[in-house]
């Protein structure tokens, strides 16, 4: 005998749930994320709605395994229940993943969510509503199904087409050696540090390593950068914009006696502070969203490899979770992050990592970061080292449900995951043709 519509659905629903929420099942049971459970932080209103809209789905499976107003009372009391004990396994399982963030508010929202869809469910069975659409039943599978295929459409498009800085907020300062909030400080010495409005090609980036730290006043007018800081000042607590281009925009010491002039040339930042421009960076918005490009180029030497966070070495943001872009150490890795539409508001979910990037602490390095359109490079002593592009749809979605597109297994089940999702929106033809019959009486 085979099962029941309402089993089916209750097993194919438990199968989607863990896969979404569990992806890629790597647990780390020794565990330092424990205490991220009982946290209310980042707590964001889509999840919120997607929570509720998700757990609805299974507070009307439960409805349907046992429908009827007999009872009702009790049996809506054990659909909350049964949410809040599914969420609640959920998030205690993701407390030991790092990749996901385990919170209470989950388990709140997914509870309430079971106890709507629950009452959704009463609410049009008693009122016959399933009766009703019985006979529209192949019209809404084949709105289920141009929706589902909209939806994939508009990923391929977005993930297709050249990425975008127009999301880039002209509010925020540019910084040196920390974010604003004073939270992820770099410790170490700079001496050279100019932003370009374009792409810096091969022979452009090797000829500024070649002039080396401290380009001459000839060479800014050549390259034109709209911003340049040499750290030749020697005293004071402002380092000046050298650039031939617009109004200046000065950078602020905070803190003057946790840094030292160095006697060649540069600054060395010493103890925990931060660099902080004198005025937004409405400059650097105008002309850089312009062009969706943009160059880093700096001479920099960190004290230690034991700097992390990422240390901010240049950040153009506002906390540690809003940024236009940063340049931060993470051990001996350089770490490039930018904001666009695929890389959201944090610029961490497609950032560039360099490994071993920093190779000596007793020696300068120059390093350019490049972007262009949603690609990006960098380059350590005149040399491309990496550049990554943007991700095609499939690994864009493979990203957001948490799978690693690389694996075999893993690609497996994601596209099996996509080709079911356009089978489960066939869920109206599984309307009984008995209802159709009821209606028509």
């Amino acid at each position: 005998m085979l099962p029941s519509r309402p089993v089916i659905a209750f097993w194919v629903y438990l199968f989607y749930v863990s896969t979404l929420t569990l992806s890629p099942f790597q647990f780390s049971w020794d565990s330092e994320w424990g205490a991220s459970l009982f946290s209310l932080q980042d707590v964001d209103g889509v999840d919120i709605v997607l929570n509720i809209i998700g757990f609805s789905v299974f507070g009307i499976i439960l409805y349907w395994l046992r429908p009827g107003m007999d009872r009702a009372l009790f049996k809506l009391c054990v659909a909350v229940c049964c949410a809040g004990i599914l969420s609640t396994i959920i998030e205690c399982l993701q407390v030991y993943m790092p990749t996901r963030n385990a919170q209470l508010m989950d388990v709140l929202t997914n509870t309430i969510g079971g106890g709507i869809g629950f009452l959704l469910a009463s609410y049009v069975h008693h009122n016959s509503w399933h009766l009703t659409l019985a006979p529209l039943k192949n019209t809404l599978a084949i709105i289920g199904i141009f929706l589902y295929v909209t939806g994939v459409f508009i990923v391929f498009m977005v993930t297709a087409m050249p990425q975008r800085l127009d999301s880039w907020d002209p509010r925020f300062p540019l910084l040196i050696g920390n974010e604003a909030t004073l939270d992820r400080p770099w410790l170490g010495n700079i001496s050279s540090l100019m932003i370009f409005d374009r792409v810096l090609d091969q022979k452009e980036i090797s000829s500024i390593f070649t002039i080396g730290r401290w380009p001459k006043p000839a060479v800014e007018r050549e390259y034109e950068p709209i911003l340049a800081y040499q750290f030749d000042e020697g005293t004071g607590n402002t380092v000046h914009d050298q650039s031939q281009f617009g109004e200046p925009v000065n950078m602020h010491i905070r803190s003057l006696d946790q840094t030292a002039w160095l006697p060649e040339g540069g600054l060395r930042l010493q103890e925990p502070t931060v660099l902080q421009s004198v005025r937004s960076g409405e400059k650097i918005f105008r002309r850089i969203t312009d062009t969706d490009t943009f160059s880093v180029s700096m001479w920099f030497q960190p004290t230690s490899l034991e700097q992390y966070g990422p240390a901010r070495i240049v950040s153009f943001s506002e906390s540690t979770l809003a940024r236009n872009f940063t340049i931060g150490q993470q051990g001996a890795n350089i770490h490039f992050r930018i904001r666009d539409r695929l890389s959201g508001s944090n610029g961490a979910r497609w950032e560039l990592e360099v490994p071993y990037a920093v190779r000596s602490t007793t020696e300068p390095m120059h390093g350019v970061f490049v972007y262009e359109k949603g690609i990006k490079r960098v380059y350590i002593d005149g040399e491309k080292v990496r550049e990554v592009y943007p991700p095609d749809w499939l690994t864009f979605i493979a990203w957001f449900l948490h799978f690693d597109s690389d694996l075999p297994w893993q690609r497996w089940m994601l596209g099996s995951l996509l080709v079911g999702g356009a089978g489960i929106l066939l869920w109206p033809l599984a309307i009984p043709r008995e209802c159709e019959k009821t209606y028509l009486v």
